[in-house]
């Protein structure tokens, strides 16, 4: 008897790991009715954390029917009846953002505040990130208001706001993605599909909805309002390492319409308009930012926020767009990087990036 065989008998004797392990096999195989039925089996056992990843398939539309509203229900109720942290946190978030749900600000503090009363750690981190340490009313991200700012350059245009993301955030959100960081990267023009390039040698964090915090959510929506576009359509954000000798070689940040395989993904997700950039800590010698066709590098302070529009008036790609994360001389360089399109990008497509 193979592996494979002993795992399907445990799960048809009821074993939720070796449901779940079949849950996970058949999603990687592609098969959606098969991982459906076994999380479904899983799920039906009454643990938490099953319970919840059947969940977050539902809000991602990853082998279910995407349903934002049944999926906040549910993980809702999670936070709620079963306690479950993680669940309690997502709620939350949800409700910053009003994802399968209406918006509500308040009650996502309430939530949190109930978190950290019970010992969650993170949540714990959050509002005192939020508060600044004081025990008064958190402001509505919503109703931040943005620096001016400072035209570096008007082709391709960047804009520099200073100061926009607290030190302390930049810290936090840095000690969050370390621990995963995984190799940077890019999108091959053949396939469209993503591949490790010597042209970028960076490492990467992808925050996945699930692990944020209502911190992130507030950098999120500074950004959005900074670049005067809905929260909803920035990408993932993307946590940046630069070590000494590390880059990303010129390169441009739009969806080329003229390359056949990246045809799906500008329909879908629409084109990518501006790169929003913070610059989360700034002890490195090194790393600047490098503006090509400007001959023009820049350096950010910790906090600083950078936005490079990638398209002109109209939405055509701007080619004077191309730039490069130049490599430190010592220390590290971290970023926060995101992208603004053209379209909102919904629960299910973070996944994919």
């Amino acid at each position: 008897m193979t592996d494979k065989d002993a795992l399907a008998r445990l799960a048809e004797a009821g074993d939720v790991s070796a449901m779940l392990d079949m849950a996970f096999a058949a999603d990687a195989a592609g098969r959606q009715a098969d991982a459906a039925h076994w999380m479904d089996r899983a799920a039906g056992a009454g643990d938490a954390k099953v319970r919840l990843q059947a969940a977050l398939w539902q809000l991602y539309g990853s082998n279910y029917t995407r349903d934002e509203a049944a999926a906040f229900c549910a993980i809702e109720t999670l936070g709620r009846d079963a306690r479950e942290p993680q669940a309690r946190r997502l709620t939350a978030v949800m409700l910053a953002f009003g994802m399968g749900c209406r918006r509500d600000w308040s009650a996502a503090i309430d939530l949190m505040t109930q978190a950290s009363d019970a010992g969650d750690a993170l949540a714990k981190t959050d509002l005192a990130m939020l508060s600044g340490g004081n025990s008064v009313e958190i402001s509505d991200p919503a109703s931040w208001q943005a620096p001016p700012p400072e035209t570096l350059l008007t082709r391709p245009r960047v804009d520099i706001y200073r100061s926009v993301i607290p030190p302390e955030w930049c810290r936090h959100i840095i000690d969050q993605a370390r621990p995963h960081l995984a190799q940077a990267h890019v999108k091959d023009a053949r396939t469209g599909q993503r591949t490790v390039d010597p042209m970028r040698t960076n490492s990467v964090t992808l925050i996945e909805l699930w692990d944020y915090g209502l911190v992130h959510y507030a950098v999120a929506a500074r950004l959005a309002t900074a670049c005067r576009t809905a929260i909803e359509k920035l990408e993932p954000p993307k946590i940046l390492r630069y070590q000494p000798g590390q880059t990303y070689k010129a390169h441009f940040d739009f969806i080329d319409p003229d390359v056949p395989a990246f045809a799906r993904e500008l329909r879908e997700k629409g084109q990518r308009t501006k790169t929003p950039l913070v610059y989360l800590n700034d002890a490195y010698a090194g790393g600047d930012t490098r503006f090509l066709s400007a001959d023009m590098s820049f350096r950010g302070q910790i906090g600083d926020l950078l936005v490079l529009r990638n398209t002109r008036a109209g939405g055509k790609p701007d080619r004077d767009s191309l730039h490069a994360g130049l490599p430190p001389t010592q220390g590290e360089k971290w970023v926060y990087s995101t992208r603004v399109r053209t379209r909102p990008q919904i629960a299910r497509l973070w996944r994919e990036f």
